[in-house]
Formats: structure tokens, C-alpha cells, sequence
């Protein structure tokens, strides 16, 4: 059931993108052909309207074929796409992204309206630290740092991300303690620690490596993001928790640790030598703790938490881009559909309350991702003809549409291969 409950939740968001195409095509008077849900053979159809109404058999994807989109045919057809003005026809692509916003920000108003939004509240200062001689202490409310305005939890942790501490600079920060505010900075310490250049996904099925340090030991020895860890110096791991107690009892120290892991479905053992590295640390922690919202304020923190899920994506994507991030961490509607559903069941105990929350949080998430990458000037994409269509109106001249169509079917057959690449990468760690 949970797994259907996702199919279910990621058909809502690719049916609202196509709704959004098709609602606004039909405003503009452009002819559709067929509007359909999923890929694959069809299993269901009717007519209406001269439009064909269908669901696919595999529950990925959909379109909303119109009349004359490739410009390849009937382009003087009345009601085809190809015969509407320039406006006409951006409105009608980037409705299907413009939608998928929407979705994602409605979803947020109704998850911030049941759950609350999240702020950034401190839930550990080391009493030798860096933050405990600036003044923080155990409870304050993080609201502004780097002279950066923390709104919600999230602006922290992007912040933190994507600037985190690699000097002594002091770094300026306003907490708020009970109703009064408290402005302070902190001076990072220097921490020197030996460890095996590995970060590792928290979860209670495995110990999935998800970053590897370039140079150090781990990477020396060969292991990749996606290998899982069951044992260290010779004791058998479970999951994420149990290496992470390890550790706490067990300090990575000089010498030597012996790792045994899987690898492309092979069992691996190796010596890891730790490396010295020196961080700077503020000595703070913080945790998530929510808030109630209502009237306007419900709205503005759907709107920052829609914002920031946008910043992430386009991040997450220079990231990938530029090498920071592995292509093994990228995850197709197959891998989506069983995180979904692994959330699904580790909260159906709570009944609806549980649910409804993860839900809201998953559709915000994949809704927002979607209409972020189909913005994007990609060929095949929503972005890429969009980008064709605004040439054609500062040239107040059509691309050649044979031109045009040769490079959409480049980017279509990339992004198929892109496509069944993240599908076989989600199938193995299934089967995994």
C-alpha cells in the first residue's frame, strides 16, 4: 500500500505539470491531440472534445500532445500551436512548470497550517567551545547569521552548506533568547582529528557511503559513493546508527582501522590508514524545532520554503555539474517511488497525522525539483523550447523548425539515456 500511496503521489505531481500545459493551451485556443497520464502502452482511453483522454501502463511521466507542436506539420492549421503568437505559446510551455510551483506551494501552506514551520534552535554547546565563549547557549533561536537572516530552519542550513567555516573569521550571529534578542560572534576554533574521508547516509538499513574525500584514506583505498559498510575493526554494522555509536565510543585515532564493505554486489575488506585534518568548528548544534503559523504567516513561510527547495535544486546542480556531487547520488521516479514509500512506512503508526506531513514534504519536493529542471534551457525540455520561442521573438523570425527539431531530438535521446542510467543505478541499490 505504501508503495501505491507513492505512485499515487508522484502521478499527482507529473498530472498536474501536463494539466498545467493543457488548461492553458485550451485557453489559448490551441487544438490538443491527447492528454495522457504515464508512459508506455495505454490501458485506458476516451474522447472528448476532439481530445483523446488516456492513462499509460508505467506510471512515469505524461504529455499533452497539441497540434503542430514540432512545427514539423500542419503549423497554418487553425488551432495548431505553430499558428498562435509568441506569448501564446510561452504561456502554454511554461505552464506545466509554473503549475508544478503552484502544487508545491499549496502543498507547503497545508503542511506549515498542520505541522508548523521549522526554526533553527540551538540543542548543544560544548562547554570548551567557540559558540559557549560567545555567549550561545542551549535553547536560543538562531535568527540571523552571517548578518544573513535566518527565516526557517532551512536558511541556516543552507547557509552552513553552501559557505561552511574554513577560516578563524569571526562569524556574526543574533539569537534570540526568551522574548529579548542577543547579538554576538564567534570565532571558530581550529580542530585537528584523524579521519577516513568518508560521509555516510543516516538510516536504519544500511551504512551507504555518500561522499568520499578526495585524497584521503578511504579514496586512496578505492571506495566509492554507494558502497555500504557492514563491519568495522571486525564488528558487524547494521546501519548508520550503530557505526555512528562506534565511533563515539571508539574515536578515530592513529594507526590502522579495518573496514569490510559491499561493492558492486562484492564483499570487500580493507586497512585504512586515518589522515590528519584540521576543521574550523563553532563548538554549535542545532536541531529543528516548529512553530505554529497562521493567516499571512502561513503564506510567507510556504513561500520561503519553496524558495529555498529552488536554491537547493539549482545547487544540487552546479554541484553535479562541476563534480562536488557524484552521479551516483542522482535518483530516477523508480528510486523516488521507494523512498516515498519507505517514509510512508516508517510513519503509518502514527496514522494520518504521521502521513499527511511526509506526503506534504515529499510532493514540495519533487513538485518544486520538477519545475525547477523543466525551466532549465535544455533541449527536450519545457526550458529548452522556451528558450526557441523567446529567439524567435526577439528575431520576430521562427528558428528553422527541421534545425529546431534535430536539436530537440539530440537532447530527447541524451535525457532517455540520462533516464535509463538512473533507472538501472535505482534498481541496484534496490536489489541492494
Amino acid at each position: 500500500m505504501s508503495v501505491v500511496i507513492a505512485i499515487l503521489v508522484f502521478g499527482l505531481i507529473v498530472l498536474v505539470h501536463e494539466l498545467g500545459h493543457f488548461l492553458i493551451a485550451k485557453f489559448n485556443g490551441i487544438a490538443v491531440e491527447e492528454f495522457s497520464l504515464g508512459m508506455g502502452p495505454r490501458i485506458f482511453k476516451f474522447k472528448k472534445g476532439g481530445t483523446m483522454y488516456s492513462i499509460r501502463i508505467l506510471p512515469f511521466g505524461g504529455s499533452c500532445m497539441m497540434v503542430g507542436e514540432t512545427g514539423m506539420d500542419e503549423g497554418e492549421k487553425a488551432g495548431s500551436f505553430q499558428s498562435k503568437s509568441v506569448f501564446a505559446r510561452i504561456t502554454t510551455i511554461a505552464a506545466g512548470p509554473i503549475f508544478n510551483f503552484i502544487l508545491a506551494f499549496l502543498f507547503a501552506i497545508i503542511l506549515i497550517k498542520t505541522d508548523g514551520y521549522e526554526t533553527a534552535v540551538v540543542t548543544e554547546v560544548k562547554e570548551d567551545s567557540a559558540a559557549y565563549e560567545a555567549g550561545i547557549r542551549y535553547g536560543d533561536e538562531i535568527v540571523s547569521y552571517r548578518g544573513k537572516k535566518v527565516r526557517f530552519y532551512g536558511d541556516l542550513y543552507m547557509e552552513q552548506y553552501i559557505h561552511p567555516e574554513t577560516t578563524k573569521e569571526p562569524i556574526a550571529i543574533t539569537v534570540k533568547r526568551e522574548d529579548s534578542l542577543f547579538e554576538t560572534k564567534i570565532i571558530p576554533k581550529v580542530k585537528s582529528q584523524y579521519i577516513l574521508g568518508f560521509d555516510y547516509e543516516k538510516n536504519y538499513d544500511s551504512i551507504r557511503i555518500t561522499a568520499i574525500r578526495e585524497g584521503y584514506p578511504a579514496d586512496l583505498a578505492g571506495m566509492k559513493v554507494g558502497d555500504n559498510i557492514t563491519a568495522i575493526d571486525g564488528i558487524p554494522l547494521n546501519n548508520s546508527y550503530e557505526l555512528t555509536d562506534y565511533l563515539k565510543g571508539n574515536p578515530i585515532a592513529e594507526g590502522e582501522v579495518s573496514l569490510t564493505y559491499i561493492s558492486d554486489n562484492q564483499v570487500k575488506s580493507v586497512i585504512l590508514y586515518p589522515k590528519l585534518y584540521e576543521s574550523y568548528q563553532t563548538g554549535i548544534s542545532y536541531g529543528r524545532s516548529r512553530q505554529e503559523a497562521n493567516g499571512w504567516d502561513n503564506i510567507r513561510y510556504a513561500y520561503y520554503q519553496i524558495e529555498y527547495y529552488i536554491k537547493a535544486t539549482l545547487k544540487s546542480l552546479f554541484y553535479l555539474i562541476t563534480g562536488k556531487v557524484s552521479t551516483k547520488q542522482l535518483t530516477g521516479p523508480v528510486g523516488l517511488i521507494m523512498n516515498i514509500g519507505q517514509s510512508v512506512d516508517t510513519t503509518k503508526s502514527e496514522g494520518v497525522n504521521g502521513i499527511l506531513p511526509v506526503l506534504c514534504s515529499w510532493i514540495i519536493v519533487i513538485s518544486a525539483n520538477l519545475g525547477v529542471m523543466n525551466l532549465l534551457p535544455i533541449p527536450a525540455l519545457d526550458g529548452g523550447r522556451l528558450l526557441f520561442l523567446i529567439i524567435e521573438g526577439i528575431r520576430r523570425k521562427p528558428v528553422d523548425p527541421k534545425k529546431e527539431a534535430m536539436i530537440h531530438g539530440i537532447g530527447f535521446y541524451i535525457l532517455m539515456f540520462l533516464m535509463v542510467y538512473v533507472l538501472i543505478q535505482d534498481l541496484s541499490f534496490l536489489f541492494k
